[in-house]
């Protein structure tokens, strides 16, 4: 007999599909905890161009863009073995989450990206 799937594990089979990580860091001087969300944009975004956009235009949107050279630039001259445009991959998380200090309300954005060391070796 076949046993039918929790939902419980329905759930977690979801989450399998799509990696996303919430922590929790403790302070003991603060009551409660600062959350933190990470999540891979690769899922849903086609290319590596499109998620440099994207986090362009959200840091002009918010009014954090310093005037420089774009994080598509940057990005682009770091990373010339291959185009932006071709897949997703050298972004690997976005993650938000509350400052530890109290004067600064702010939710900051970190970028991580990788040069995908085991996609295509390299000489």
């Amino acid at each position: 007999m076949i046993r039918k799937e929790s939902e419980a594990k329905k759930r977690r089979a979801i989450f399998g599909t799509k990696p996303t990580s919430l922590y929790f860091s403790l302070d003991p001087n603060k009551p409660y905890p600062n959350p933190k969300l990470y999540f891979y944009p690769g899922y849903q975004a086609p290319n590596d161009e499109a998620i440099a956009q994207g986090i362009d235009n959200w840091l002009k949107k918010w009014s954090w863009y310093d005037g420089g050279k774009s994080l598509e630039q940057m990005v682009s001259n770091v990373f010339d073995y291959r185009k932006l445009d071709e897949k997703p991959g050298i972004f690997t998380f976005l993650g938000v989450g509350r400052k530890k200090s109290e004067e600064d309300s702010g939710l900051p954005l970190q970028v991580y990206v990788t040069p995908e060391l085991y996609e295509i070796p390299r000489l």
